[in-house]
């Protein structure tokens, strides 16, 4: 992603060496298209539907989400440098946007609600790194394991068509019905070493507690959760091996309630590129446990390539899984998805697509639900 500078430190008005070394680095990505799209859930001889057709940005369904990136940095000395990163979500359209949503009257393109100017903060740390000793962090941050394996991913990982974070929804009430359980972000302190021939190690960890003593009622809450990772990226080759823990505790006094939650999640994924096409895959193995013993799974896969032809990229993903409740009688859920692609670049920052989706959840227990969801993308998507 080529980058725009601006240098804050302005000779003459300003003396010291210390502003002529910091500077300021505005980058982002835009992209915005149309969806047409549907999804589907039958139940019981009940048939639920939401058909959409409306324009998409920001974080709605598309190659990716819309950003705007602020990177602070200041060269200290020896080879260490101190920095400030922020990104910011954009939002693009009035109204409805988002496919999950339903469109109403009054909430429509021309008369809904104006497009807030910063939809939400994603990420925002400050860091201390040199390239002997590596990055150290604070702040709200992309979780490692689902960072650093967007590459095992082709075409989008915001769009339907990945096992990876394939969710159905209930359209009636929007109600989410099969929970892929992936995590994006947290608070967290993170390390990330520098690189030996090609092998990097990182880390993170974050924890809060609270506790509350209200006379005759008392509230406590707590979390934590770590992450560790291993990639490996030289030439053609790339691949990433990671772990993560989350811990969440809950009790009050009055009423009597306490909730504990532990979740885990093991991640393998890989890629190589041999130039005439690049071939990714990924593993991944989730666990939560609730109250109790593990009682919600969801193990899967995704597997990709992609096709350069001239300024255009082809691409295709194929992704499957298992989601479900141990306890005997509980709901398990087959899930099937696939998403199937083109990319044509205009020049190295500007690109127009289209994209096609599917994502099914069939039940094997209960209910014996079944949940679809497909989309079309078309869209223009431009980084700076």
């Amino acid at each position: 992603m080529q980058k725009k500078v601006i240098a804050l430190a302005v000779a003459g008005l300003v003396s010291g060496a210390a502003f002529a070394q910091t500077s300021v680095t505005l980058s982002g990505t835009v992209d915005l298209g149309y969806n047409f799209g549907e999804e589907k859930w039958d139940q019981g001889g009940v048939t639920q539907s939401h058909k959409y057709r409306n324009f998409r940005g920001g974080d709605g369904r598309g190659m990716s989400s819309s950003r705007l990136n602020i990177d602070v940095k200041e060269q200290l000395g020896n080879g260490l440098k101190a920095g400030y990163f922020h990104e910011i979500g954009l939002v693009h359209f009035k109204g409805t946007h988002n496919d999950h949503e339903r469109m109403t009257v009054g909430d429509d393109g021309v008369t809904g609600e104006d497009a807030v100017a910063f939809n939400r903060t994603r990420q925002s740390f400050a860091y201390l790194e040199s390239a002997s000793s590596g990055r150290f962090q604070i702040g709200l941050a992309n979780l490692i394991i689902d960072d650093q394996t967007g590459f095992a991913n082709v075409g989008s990982r915001n769009h339907v068509g990945h096992a990876y974070n394939a969710s159905f929804y209930a359209p009636g009430t929007n109600t989410k019905l099969v929970n892929a359980m992936d995590l994006a972000r947290a608070n967290t302190i993170s390390y990330y070493s520098p690189s030996f021939s090609g092998f990097q190690v990182m880390g993170q960890f974050g924890y809060g507690k609270s506790e509350l003593d209200n006379g005759p009622a008392s509230q406590d809450d707590s979390y934590k959760i770590y992450n560790l990772g291993l990639k490996y990226a030289n030439g053609p080759v790339t691949a990433f091996i990671g772990g993560q823990k989350y811990e969440k505790d809950e009790s009050t006094s009055a009423p009597a309630f306490s909730n504990e939650e532990d979740r885990r999640e093991f991640i393998a994924a890989a890629g190589y590129d041999f130039g005439v096409a690049k071939l990714v895959g990924m593993y991944f193995d989730r666990k939560a446990d609730v109250n109790g013993p593990s009682d919600h799974k969801y193990r899967g896969g995704d597997i990709g390539v992609t096709v350069p032809v001239g300024q255009a990229e082809l691409f295709a993903n194929y992704g499957m899984g298992k989601n479900k409740f141990t306890a005997s009688g509980d709901d398990s859920w087959k899930i099937k998805t696939y998403q199937l692609g083109t990319r044509y670049n205009l020049s190295k920052r500007t690109n127009i697509y289209a994209l096609y989706g599917y994502g099914k959840a069939k039940e094997k227990q209960v209910g014996s639900g079944t949940g679809k969801s497909n989309v079309i993308s078309v869209g223009l998507r431009h980084s700076f």
